[in-house]
């Protein structure tokens, strides 16, 4: 195998666990690929619907303990729970990512 091949077959992305009280549960956050952090930050700077900031943010890139995730179909429950909470597992998710509220205010107004 040679360097190249070495270095694109490494897996990079890691799991940061953080516990979220009000659940009792682990959350597992997963640091997004290239092409994820790029999805993220276009979808944002297209003034896409801030309504689905938290669910959608959620579902990029949280795991649970037993394998299992969030999908698409959970976004109307997952806007459900109390607003802190989920402002609380955001800020978390972002400071994982590298990626300040400052970058995702911009984003928005590009």
């Amino acid at each position: 195998m040679n360097l190249k091949q070495k270095i694109l077959k490494t897996d990079t992305i890691k799991k940061t666990p953080h516990l979220v009280d009000e659940w009792g549960v682990n959350v597992l956050i997963r640091q997004w690929t290239g092409t994820e952090r790029s999805m993220f930050l276009s979808y944002w700077s297209t003034k896409a619907d801030d309504s689905q900031f938290y669910s959608k943010l959620l579902i990029s890139c949280c795991e649970f303990e037993d394998g299992s995730k969030f999908e698409d179909k959970d976004a109307d429950e997952i806007n459900s729970q109390n607003g802190e909470l989920l402002q609380k597992l955001a800020d978390k998710i972002l400071e994982v990512q590298k990626i300040g509220k400052a970058a995702v205010e911009e984003a928005k107004k590009n």
